[in-house]
């Protein structure tokens, strides 16, 4: 639900600017980055929303791990991160009018907790190693 900004107190229908409620995700939070709205799916099911319309720029397009989505997605330099219980990690061009993957990593455990992004560095965690990854 887009609920305007200033809106206190009980959401009404005239503070509610648009609803979506295809492909909502079971565990991992939506992302908002750059005036866009991503959803990540069980089953590798990504949507993504005009944070302004609610309009499905796509919906529910198929990336390759078909697995489940725990990690909250983040933003940075112009891509969204995300990754799968089954250790796939995925850098996702965040301007594309498609699903467009730029990148793909795969990791021998999975990845559950949300990777942070400080100074120009991607840190991620899996079961029993933290990775840096940038310049």
């Amino acid at each position: 639900v887009a609920v305007a900004r200033g809106a206190e107190g009980n959401a009404t229908d005239s503070a509610v600017r648009w609803t979506w409620k295809r492909g909502l995700p079971y565990v991992s939070s939506s992302l908002l980055y750059r005036d866009r709205v991503w959803l990540f799916k069980s089953g590798g099911l990504a949507t993504c929303l005009d944070a302004k319309t609610g309009k499905a720029i796509f919906q529910r397009e198929r990336l390759s791990d078909r697995s489940e989505y725990y990690m909250s997605p983040v933003g940075a330099a112009g891509r969204v991160i995300v990754g799968t219980a089954e250790g796939t990690l995925y850098l996702l061009d965040a301007s594309s009018e498609e699903l467009k993957v730029t990148h793909t990593a795969t990791f021998d455990e999975g990845l559950f907790a949300t990777p942070a992004v400080l100074g120009g560095k991607v840190y991620l965690r899996t079961a029993t190693t933290m990775w840096a990854f940038g310049g």
